[in-house]
């Protein structure tokens, strides 16, 4: 019996000890998540109305072509940023949006994240995904709540946040399985991957680079296959 009483003790205070330990690593990294999204929303701050941002995109299409251009960055009376090159505001074409902000956009993201993984060097969360379809005013018979409701439903957003001096390094958004946003339209395999990196020493932190494969069908007869890199680089406030 004594055996028995002691055997169920140890049982317990081992039990115990893992539970303590889990909320202990889980508080740790909720506190590195918020540490690291204080540090995007200060380094945002940082950009006063006004100012210009000179920076360099690069595109590279799954062929191996690629081409750069200078573009700039600035923010309106509302926050928001302004990219524009040769003076004309640049203009996104998809069909499928994520967030793909130049500067990381804090309001994207939630101020309690799940933790989902851990590694002798980052954490891992998943978050809400920021991925929803484009339609146009044309397709006015279509159902945009219910598409963008399906989207969500099969999509996966990971975050990664470094451990050594808390950081946003990436976002992983994927599809789980096939879906289909358009009647017309298959899409069997979706990822977008977004590296994040700071502008320059104590300035904003941005994009550095987002990568895309997108494989499907179209009209059930076109195949879609589909990969392109974007990358900035060159940060330079200038004015």
């Amino acid at each position: 019996m004594l055996l028995r009483n002691l055997s169920s003790i140890m049982l317990f205070v081992c039990l115990a000890a893992t539970a303590s330990n889990e909320n202990a690593s889980d508080k740790e990294a909720q506190d590195a998540y918020k540490h690291a999204l204080n540090k995007i929303v200060l380094g945002k701050s940082q950009l006063l109305e006004g100012q210009i941002v000179s920076l360099i995109e690069e595109n590279e299409e799954q062929s191996g072509d690629k081409q750069s251009k200078e573009i700039r960055l600035h923010l309106d009376t509302k926050g928001k940023e302004v990219l524009t090159f040769n003076g004309d505001i640049e203009a996104e074409d998809e069909q499928l949006n994520w967030e793909s902000n130049v500067l990381i956009n804090p309001d994207s993201f939630p101020n309690n994240a799940q933790l989902i993984n851990e590694t002798e060097t980052t954490w891992s969360f998943s978050i809400p995904t920021l991925v929803n379809a484009d339609v146009g005013e044309a397709d006015q018979e279509l159902d945009s709540d219910k598409i963008n409701r399906e989207i969500v439903s099969v999509m996966v957003s990971e975050l990664i946040v470094s451990k050594k001096s808390p950081r946003f390094i990436s976002l992983t958004t994927y599809s789980k399985q096939q879906f289909k946003p358009d009647p017309l339209v298959k899409v069997e395999e979706f990822r977008v991957r977004i590296d994040y990196t700071q502008a320059w020493s104590n300035g904003p932190w941005v994009t550095k680079s987002i990568s895309k494969v997108l494989k499907g069908s179209y009209a059930f007869f076109i195949d879609v296959d589909e990969f392109s890199l974007k990358t900035y680089h060159k940060f330079k406030l200038i004015n």
